[in-house]
């Protein structure tokens, strides 16, 4: 489960600067530290959600997916705390980290069946005996129609 620092220091790296109140809305965050900033052209919504949905996923894979729905204007994270807490809350993935969290499932089932599959093939060719030519030719036994 990621700690309040743990998420300070995405929040961090996402926008340059580190908030000193966990009820520091996310958005005004963006925009307090855009000026002079590496992304003082984007907009919190929506490359500024998205880009931090992305840090929170590589930062905290075994975490309930967050969706870039949750962060938006009608979303119910709004602030530092609110993200920690839909991080380390147990049961159902944040509104819209349904459809995600599912492609993540059947993107590792999927990567999990191709590794199977082609560990198979491998297996089955190295048990095929080899087929050794003894260099004759054989007879054909059919009969001649001229």
């Amino acid at each position: 489960m990621p700690t309040d620092s743990d998420v300070l220091d995405v929040v961090q790296a996402w926008s340059g600067k580190r908030p000193t109140k966990m009820s520091q809305s996310l958005e005004d965050w963006w925009n307090q530290t855009a000026p002079g900033s590496s992304h003082s052209t984007l907009p919190f919504a929506p490359d500024g959600i998205q880009d931090l949905v992305t840090r929170i996923d590589n930062a905290f894979p075994d975490a309930d997916p967050i969706g870039t729905e949750d962060l938006g204007s009608s979303g119910s994270i709004k602030t530092v705390q609110d993200l920690v807490n839909a991080l380390n809350e147990p049961g159902p993935p944040a509104a819209g980290a349904g459809k995600k969290l599912a492609a993540k499932k059947a993107a590792h089932k999927a990567g999990k069946k191709a590794a199977a599959k082609k560990k198979a093939v491998k297996t089955v060719a190295k048990k095929r005996p080899a087929i050794k030519s003894s260099g004759k030719k054989s007879a054909s036994k059919g009969t001649n129609r001229g």
